[in-house]
């Protein structure tokens, strides 16, 4: 058997991990704190992604339903100044419009909760869990680690890339919001003006009874 050189000995007691995994088999307690630091890197470019596709998809749905266009018409309709065959036949295609057209912001609507609550767990475990637990070992190690500063450091990045997506998605949750308020509130106005019956009283008054003669 050969001799074990102090150089050899050396490298089992520099590092927790390297005693205790060849020896026992065993994950390493630090290892495992260490590994609780690790973060989704991608979740913050991901998400920036997925921002920008939703925007673009409201902007698209209200530039396609022009929502002035349309607030303008049905102002004329209760005015009187359409004719009643023309605004009969417009309310029930701008009704199916609308709707269609709320259906398709809702959908975003959805997509855009359940990327905010992955944002938001994101950032809740990195201040809640990871940025204490960095700072315990940051303060506990006798030495600095070099795989503890690489962590510590993306942690920072992380945590910072994903405050200013919060920002972001906060914009965007107002921008959905106001897209979903104005299609409900034209919504509700095409209906209204769809209930009125007689058609002829879409805003504008019955024509004169002729009097036939006796």
């Amino acid at each position: 058997m050969g001799k074990v050189h102090y150089s050899d000995a050396l490298i089992y007691i520099v590092s927790i991990r390297r005693i205790l995994t060849p020896v026992t088999g065993k994950p390493d307690v630090l290892d495992l704190m260490l590994k609780s630091l690790k973060v989704d890197s991608d979740l913050p470019a991901s998400a920036q992604t997925q921002s920008a596709d939703i925007s673009n998809r409201v902007d698209e749905v209200m530039r396609r339903l022009r929502p002035d266009l349309l607030d303008d018409l049905f102002t004329a309709i209760e005015k009187g100044s359409l004719s009643q065959s023309l605004a009969a036949g417009l309310i029930p295609e701008l009704s199916s419009l609308l709707e269609s057209g709320l259906q398709e912001i809702l959908k975003e609507e959805n997509r855009f909760s359940s990327l905010t609550q992955r944002v938001q767990e994101a950032y809740r475990r990195v201040v809640e869990v990871q940025t204490p637990m960095a700072e315990f070992l940051t303060q506990s190690l006798p030495q600095q680690d070099a795989e503890l500063a690489e962590r510590v450091n993306e942690l920072k990045r992380f945590r910072e890339a994903l405050e200013s997506q919060r920002v972001s998605l906060d914009k965007l949750g107002e921008k959905i919001g106001l897209a979903k308020q104005r299609l409900v509130k034209l919504r509700e106005q095409v209906a209204r003006l769809g209930s009125q019956a007689p058609t002829a009283q879409l805003g504008q008054p019955n024509p004169p009874q002729s009097s036939l003669p006796p």
